[in-house]
């Protein structure tokens, strides 16, 4: 699974707890999704991105 340097908008991700990513864990029955929320911006990115079968979205809004 591909884990970014920065965030969509350019924001780097090394560094202290100021620019570190907050990271979340949808699961699904494919196995699972990372999210890297950008703590300088609102972008999230998903790995790997959340397909139509997908059924993390049951999880994301808290339906299971």
């Amino acid at each position: 699974m591909r884990q970014p340097n920065e965030c969509h908008n350019g924001h780097g991700y090394a560094g202290g707890s100021a620019t570190t990513p907050m990271r979340d864990w949808w699961p699904c029955r494919r196995g699972g999704h990372l999210v890297i929320r950008c703590r300088m911006c609102p972008d999230v990115q998903v790995e790997p991105p959340v397909g139509a079968d997908c059924d993390a979205h049951d999880h994301r809004a808290g339906g299971g």
